[in-house]
């Protein structure tokens, strides 16, 4: 004959049998929609860069025009409305947490910078940045496009 006990007993196993079981599949829920979440944050940035990649050659380009504006032109309205344009899109790459990689008297890191050329320094220690050839720019850690420099040897 089956006791109280051993009746009480075997359910209390079967019991925590299924705690155990649930609290597994709730872990692995939590874990797949973490997986998932973090995925999907890969897939956005990776959209983001890819968005914003036409706009940072735009960029160049004004610095380009910035660099080399006529001094004639300083006091143009029209130099100066394209200017303000170039101002606007800095803002914009600002909204969306993008900045620009690659300063001079910077170490090299050949994680941000691509070396195009070497160059003697006399006042400069070895592996200085010396000159930004083109700007680079990252979103946080993620590099979108290392900054084209000159390095000191």
């Amino acid at each position: 004959m089956i006791h109280a006990k051993e009746i009480t007993s075997s359910a209390n196993k079967k019991a925590q049998e299924y705690l155990a079981g649930w609290q597994r599949a709730r872990a692995e829920l939590d874990n797949y929609r973490k997986r998932i979440q973090s995925e999907q944050d890969i897939a956005d940035q990776k959209r983001l860069i890819r968005l914003l990649e036409p706009f940072l050659q735009l960029k160049d380009n004004f610095n380009a025009v910035a660099a080399h504006l006529p001094q004639e032109l300083e006091n143009n309205a029209w130099a100066q409305g394209v200017l303000h344009i170039s101002r606007q899109l800095d803002d914009i790459l600002l909204q969306y947490d993008v900045r620009v990689v690659g300063k001079t008297g910077e170490e090299f890191d050949p994680a941000k910078h691509e070396a195009v050329e070497q160059i003697k320094k006399k006042n400069m220690s070895e592996g200085k940045v010396v000159a930004v050839v083109r700007a680079g720019y990252a979103i946080g850690d993620q590099i979108i496009r290392p900054a084209q420099v000159k390095v000191s040897v």
